[in-house]
């Protein structure tokens, strides 16, 4: 797994060229920002803006998350743990994944929902849990790490497990990387100080991984 902080850092920063991506960031951030005794039209703007701006392809279901959502909104957020990746933790978030899905998707749904699945989850607890969609899944497997190409929550499992992999070399090799590259992030944003935001680790490993991916 060759992997070289200069190569993710000149990512970042050509991440953060980008003013309208670090206006979607902001936004969403400030969207999601309150979690407990949300409203319906709270979760309504967290849905459409994972599902639209975010691309997570689900307009044919935005409807039924969104009962799904108001309607089993406090099991959804008890489960929504917020513990670190890795430290161990990946099977109890896994477990908890299963749980999720079936409360926020799995309920009268037949459908792909996994990447929106993934950015919503994201969001909300951005310690926890990674973003997976097709570019950031490319790049896991570019670096060697066990991720299929479909989108299942079978295969969500195995990019939490990847990016344990992943966080745990990472940190072997460069022991104070979390706090490197999310201070790297935040000083890179500087041409947009309107725009600035201070991201967490996993958000900004998806920042290098989605460009990655897109090579």
């Amino acid at each position: 797994m060759p992997l070289d902080i200069r190569e993710i850092k000149k990512k970042i920063e050509e991440f953060n060229e980008h003013p309208e991506w670090l206006a979607l960031d902001k936004l969403t951030g400030e969207i999601f920002r309150h979690r407990n005794g949300i409203d319906a039209y709270g979760i309504a703007k967290q849905i459409l803006i994972i599902s639209r701006a975010w691309k997570g392809r689900v307009e044919a279901h935005e409807k039924q998350i969104l009962e799904n959502s108001i309607d089993y909104w406090n099991e959804i957020t008890q489960n929504m743990i917020r513990i670190p990746l890795p430290e161990n933790n990946e099977e109890r978030i896994i477990e908890k994944i299963d749980i999720l899905w079936k409360e926020l998707i799995f309920r009268n749904i037949n459908g792909n929902c996994h990447v929106f699945f993934s950015k919503f989850l994201h969001w909300h607890t951005p310690n926890t849990f990674p973003i997976a969609d097709s570019y950031s899944r490319n790049a896991l497997r570019n670096i060697g790490l066990e991720v299929n190409r479909q989108s299942s929550l079978n295969n969500y499992r195995k990019v939490i497990r990847a990016y344990s992999k992943l966080i745990e070399t990472l940190k072997n090799r460069y022991p104070n990387i979390s706090h490197q590259l999310t201070d790297y992030d935040y000083r890179t944003q500087g041409n947009y100080p309107q725009l600035r935001r201070k991201n967490k680790f996993l958000r900004v490993l998806d920042k290098w991984l989605w460009l990655k991916g897109r090579e």
